[in-house]
């Protein structure tokens, strides 16, 4: 099933497991859904306090858990049962927003399974997509266990505007949850696909087109390979922060998202550095980085996801960052950023910049640094970024479109 985004699958997902469980409590089925939901609700009033879901915490970097996550989530279950408390559903997730962690998906679904029978769903909204290289399925290993899954298409498979995958087992769960038959709304055949039973909206857009679009024109190979590339990147970048004695480069890099935070002796310091410099960079507009605090250690995130970028935009992001964070202790550490403004490089641009880089602020020579000591890395001349961008654009040396 295709929806507008993650949020909406774990929404519905969880409203699932509320009907499902509460349903299975008071052993009550009624004709009419709204009636019974009514009933259910006022006889059972109590149990929506009790019922309880479980979720990995985050972790900083992307290696742990293991045989350890298994106990923690079984102690919890145990804990909550003495308490009263009534198991609802696990939610395991595969390439964690912030660091790219994963849960341990053999262990977790083991536990789901094999002693409480809980449904175990698995957010791959980022991960997902890498499930088309086979080089990468260790890193969901178990995923076949999972009651439901979703990903999300415009995080790592080239398609631009919102499109969540949902997939389950148990297709008749859903749509007993979701399932209402006024008049207007009878279908002739039984046997058809109705979508709207699905989720909660009742009115859908079409969102398979556009991957039908994607398979066709790109075919398998040509995806493996995009998403190989992204990698590749990633890693390339992750060179180059590991050779700089003030980064520290957080965690594994197991796909295109790259984490690091500054070094220092005192933690706390190393925090605040860390998130000044993430403001510092990106209020000079050369570079766009976001910034991440799992188990309240700030971290820089850097993630590679363009279709037309290469490994000489890789190289020169490097160069740009390095300057800055150069830059960054030249004044102090602190997030003051240069002051200019960056929209008087170019008089022609105003909000949406011209289709070149040539005046933009990621080729401009830094306000801080001496005249010229840049032009050999940022110069719109030699440039591989300005030279790259005009090629993959299609654009000439006049800025005329071919």
């Amino acid at each position: 099933m295709l929806n507008k985004a993650r949020e909406e699958v774990q929404f519905s997902r969880l409203l699932l497991m509320r009907a499902r469980c509460i349903n299975g409590c008071s052993q009550q089925r009624c004709v009419s859904w709204c009636r019974s939901l009514i009933r259910t609700i006022v006889k059972n009033k109590q149990k929506f306090l009790e019922l309880v879901a479980y979720g990995s915490a985050e972790a900083h970097t992307c290696s742990e858990k293991a045989c350890q996550l298994a106990m923690a989530l079984e102690h919890e279950i145990l804990k909550d049962l003495e308490r009263g408390y009534i198991p609802l559903f696990i939610h395991a997730t595969s390439g964690t927003t912030s660091v790219c962690s994963f849960d341990d998906l053999v262990e977790v679904t083991a536990v789901g399974k094999s002693l409480y029978s809980l449904w175990t769903h698995v957010d791959a909204a980022y991960a997902g997509s890498a499930l088309i290289c086979p080089e990468l399925r260790h890193l969901m290993k178990g995923i076949n266990n999972a009651d439901s899954i979703n990903m999300n298409m415009h995080k790592l498979l080239l398609i631009s505007t919102p499109c969540a995958v949902l997939w389950t087992k148990d297709q008749a769960a859903i749509r007993e949850t979701y399932e209402i038959e006024p008049v207007y709304l009878r279908k002739t055949s039984q046997e058809a696909t109705d979508f709207r039973n699905w989720g909660i909206s009742l009115s859908r857009r079409s969102k398979c087109l556009k991957m039908w679009f994607l398979f066709r024109l790109y075919g398998l190979s040509n995806m493996q390979e995009f998403i190989r590339r992204l990698v590749r990147f990633a890693m390339r970048f992750r060179e180059h922060l590991s050779r700089d004695p003030r980064i520290n480069v957080v965690g594994d890099t197991f796909l295109s998202l790259v984490c690091f935070r500054l070094k220092d002796s005192d933690e706390e310091k190393a925090n605040q550095m860390t998130s000044d410099l993430c403001k510092f960079v990106n209020r000079s507009h050369k570079l766009l980085l976001t910034h991440a605090k799992p188990k309240n250690v700030d971290i820089i995130r850097i993630c590679f996801s363009q279709e037309r970028s290469s490994e000489e935009d890789v190289d020169e992001s490097w160069r740009i960052l390095k300057t800055l964070i150069d830059e960054f202790f030249l004044i102090g550490c602190t997030a003051v950023s240069p002051n200019y403004n960056h929209f008087d490089v170019d008089g022609r641009i105003r909000a949406s910049p011209c289709p070149t880089v040539d005046a933009t602020a990621a080729s401009c020579i830094s306000s801080l640094s001496p005249a010229g000591s840049l032009s050999s890395c940022l110069s719109p001349s030699t440039s591989p970024r300005t030279a790259e961008s005009k090629k993959s654009a299609g654009y000439n040396n006049n800025n005329n479109k071919k």
